[in-house]
């Protein structure tokens, strides 16, 4: 690192050290943060659940809290945000904004401006914008958390396996724990099926992913939807019914109409936390 040498007796001052001081604390803040987030260059400081609102046919309105997306050392804070598309395939993206403001007169008699802006905005359009990031993407992978915990293997609270019996080719891990008092789950499943299993009288229900076993754990999961990508499409995972039975909805709260496996053996990877 460069660093500035002080003298006395009238050391003068110029801009390129007022710059250097600048690019300093940048390269250290980015060093720090990389070095806690594993090596990510792009991560968001924290989880910032979103919801997707399903009560209107034929649209999808996601609705995001604020939140801070961090990006080779440097903060771009982003406003809690609602947006609605008829689009129901259409991606949420963090963009990024760099703007300039502050414009001064200089002696040269020119106007410049002397400070730039950054900011992030959430939008499912990305016309003309330079750098932006697939929110799921984010929310689900890098953030600081997740990504500290990988950087520092921190296992010590094991994963405990619920009991399913799988539907409609699907196979995998359904988990749950217990961190300080809150409770996660974890499903990884995917299915091989080109077709649906025909729903069981009084058992399952319609397009059944997989089916609860424990009483307990069907009341842990009852009518708790998720936003996943399955596919490349975002769609909402519902972890329980009455019957414990789990199924995908369409954004808009229709029934889905691809088969279980998409064609490629799409795969549903998340975890969230049972608030």
């Amino acid at each position: 690192m460069n660093k500035l040498r002080f003298n006395e007796g009238g050391q003068p001052v110029f801009l390129n050290d007022l710059e250097l001081l600048q690019n300093n604390m940048i390269e250290v803040w980015d060093t720090i943060l990389k070095l806690l987030a594993d090596g990510e260059d792009v991560f968001v400081l924290d989880d910032y659940p979103y919801e997707v609102d399903q009560t209107v046919a034929g649209q999808k309105t996601m609705t995001f809290p604020a939140g801070v997306i961090v990006v080779r050392g440097e903060l771009y804070a982003y406003e809690e945000t609602s947006l609605t598309t008829t689009d129901i395939d259409a991606k949420p993206y963090i963009c990024l904004q760099n703007t300039t403001d502050d414009v001064r007169l200089f002696e040269d008699g020119q106007e410049r401006p002397c400070r730039n802006i950054g900011r992030a905005y959430l939008s499912y359009d990305t016309t003309g914008v330079d750098e932006y990031y697939y929110f799921t993407d984010l929310v689900y992978k890098k953030t600081l958390p997740l990504l500290l915990k990988k950087k520092l293997n921190v296992n010590d609270i094991p994963w405990v396996d619920i009991p399913v019996t799988f539907y409609s080719g699907f196979s995998g891990k359904v988990q749950k724990r217990i961190v300080n008092g809150e409770t996660f789950a974890r499903i990884k499943i995917k299915s091989s099926a080109s077709s649906w299993s025909d729903p069981i009288a009084f058992e399952t229900t319609n397009k059944t992913i997989f089916k609860l076993k424990n009483d307990e754990d069907i009341e842990l999961f009852y009518s708790r939807y998720y936003p996943v990508c399955f596919g490349g499409k975002v769609e909402s995972f519902c972890l329980s019914n009455d019957m414990g039975c789990s199924f995908l909805l369409n954004a808009d709260g229709t029934e889905v109409t691809h088969a279980p496996n998409l064609g490629y053996s799409a795969s549903i990877n998340f975890e969230v936390k049972l608030l």
